[in-house]
């Protein structure tokens, strides 16, 4: 009420004049005795859940110290998994034991800093530290840093702070080979990724998929990391790792910013994974027509084959991706052309999941032959009964005889 007044005097022409005064007068009467009045109101009882946290903390208040050494560091474990931070320092003061390992039989392997790096307050962190557990001990290929940087959208800056400032080794890696700048590549702030790049990571690491931490961003979509990686000497090809640009152009999204980043910083448009997959290849098979329209602008290759001797043009039917195969058309690409397995475009598309008629009957229309068998010596047609899509049966091979119930439906679909 006192606002209120306070905001009605203070706006223009909202109190005519002649009331401006008398309503001061009344508001400096009034504001003691409205005080007064609201001391005397009796507090707000507490919220149950108040309630019922009180009596919980009331529960674990104190460390009895005349427990087993093994007590206290399960009652640590509990206490930091759960979050409750007073009753882990009240049980380090009380003597457990800031090196433990979780019990054996325990699912959850976290180590204890591990657990701290990810709570919202590092006091327990900082106690750690001060109790001299080692920030950099890897265990279940897990360590503090790692799960610091994986275990939130958002990245945990200030937990990561703590611990590169207090040695934490920016270059350690769990059991997949990925390094904190790789998980840190999936963050929306790069701010851990500047962190981590400022303590001397690796810009480059390879993980065990063959991915670095640009390829990790790509393959994301942030492309706010992969601009901040690239700015800071992020190589787009590396040997033994997958281009960056594959995993641009293969994203779930038909998006050309991440394509267009990656070539403006001099991305090779033909470079090749260990499979001998280009960009190409992935954004064909993809769907993407934009990022595929983009590609062949850049220049890319419409001939090349993966190690499965599949083309750009045999993966857009293998996705059963009609628009993306009319967008390669204009550059000529070996309509006819057959896998290592004797498979082609028609008998790709045969099998897709987004395959329909009209893909079918373009292909036929582009004189692919139905007839063709393939090196285990079937047609077309034959891969399409085999997977149950009888109307891609009835375009390739009408007179296919099709099982009793779906002839009796009178409809092949």
């Amino acid at each position: 009420l006192l606002s209120g007044t306070v905001l009605a005097l203070a706006w223009p022409g909202l109190v005519p004049a002649n009331l401006r005064w008398p309503v001061v007068v009344a508001l400096v009467v009034a504001a003691p005795l409205l005080h007064l009045l609201l001391q005397r109101v009796d507090a707000a009882s507490a919220l149950p859940i108040e309630t019922q946290l009180a009596a919980f903390e009331a529960q674990d208040e104190g460390v009895d110290d005349e427990r087993p050494d093994e007590d206290l560091d399960v009652a640590l474990y509990s206490a930091a998994r759960s979050g409750r931070v007073d009753r882990a320092l009240a049980l380090l003061d009380g003597g457990a034991n800031a090196h433990a390992f979780p019990p054996p039989n325990e699912r959850d392997q976290r180590t204890l800093p591990m657990l701290a790096a990810i709570l919202p307050d590092l006091r327990l962190l900082r106690a750690l530290i001060q109790h001299g557990a080692d920030l950099n001990a890897a265990h279940g290929g897990m360590a503090p840093l790692l799960a610091a940087t994986r275990d939130s959208w958002h990245g945990r800056p200030e937990a990561v702070m703590t611990l590169l400032a207090n040695g934490a080794d920016p270059r350690i890696a769990d059991a997949d080979g990925n390094t904190p700048l790789h998980h840190a590549a999936r963050s929306s702030d790069p701010g851990v990724a500047a962190l981590l790049r400022d303590a001397a990571g690796d810009i480059d690491a390879i993980n065990r998929d063959g991915f670095t931490p640009l390829g990790i961003a790509c393959a994301a979509g942030n492309w706010r990391l992969a601009r901040f990686l690239l700015e800071r000497g992020a190589k787009t090809e590396l040997p033994n790792a997958s281009p960056a640009l594959l995993a641009a152009a293969g994203t779930e999204e038909d998006d050309i910013a991440g394509v267009q980043l990656l070539l403006k910083h001099k991305a090779k448009v033909d470079a090749r994974d260990a499979r001998h997959r280009s960009a190409l290849h992935e954004a064909a098979r993809s769907g993407h027509v934009e990022i595929v329209g983009l590609l062949l602008a850049a220049g890319a290759d419409v001939h090349t084959r993966d190690i499965d001797g599949r083309t750009p043009w045999l993966d857009a039917a293998r996705g059963g991706h009609l628009e993306v195969l009319e967008r390669l058309l204009p550059h000529r690409p070996e309509v006819a052309l057959a896998d290592h397995d004797g498979r082609d475009a028609l008998m790709l598309a045969s099998t897709a999941e987004r395959a329909d008629p009209a893909l079918l009957r373009r292909l036929l229309e582009l004189g692919l032959d139905p007839t063709r068998r393939d090196s285990e010596g079937r047609r077309a047609a034959e891969h399409a009964a085999a997977a149950g899509r009888w109307t891609i049966v009835s375009v390739l091979d009408p007179a296919y005889p099709l099982p009793a119930a779906v002839a009796d439906s009178g409809n092949a679909g």
